[in-house]
């Protein structure tokens, strides 16, 4: 599976997914932001999102929405809440 990010823009939260493998195990990474955060123009120029920075709230369910990173290792998955700030600039 070849790295890829993602951004998917609906009505509640502007959702961006990025994910990767190391070694044999795939890690994905999601980030919800505020909506609006993106122009819809971001998914064929891409953008820093604004306003910036932003807090991000954590996922309280592996499928529900809020940012989290998932993981798999030896056949075991796991998901992580994820809070903190995301930020537009260095």
């Amino acid at each position: 599976m070849p790295s890829k990010v993602g951004v998917v823009l609906t009505p509640t939260a502007d959702i961006a997914e990025l994910s990767v493998m190391i070694g044999i195990d795939p890690v994905v990474g999601t980030i919800y932001f505020a909506p609006g955060s993106w122009k819809p123009t971001v998914l064929a120029h891409p953008r820093a999102f604004s306003p910036s920075p932003q807090d991000i709230s954590p996922a309280t369910s592996a499928r529900g929405p809020g940012s989290k990173i998932q993981y798999t290792f030896e056949d075991s998955t796991t998901i992580l809440g994820l809070t903190g700030a995301a930020s537009s600039t260095n």
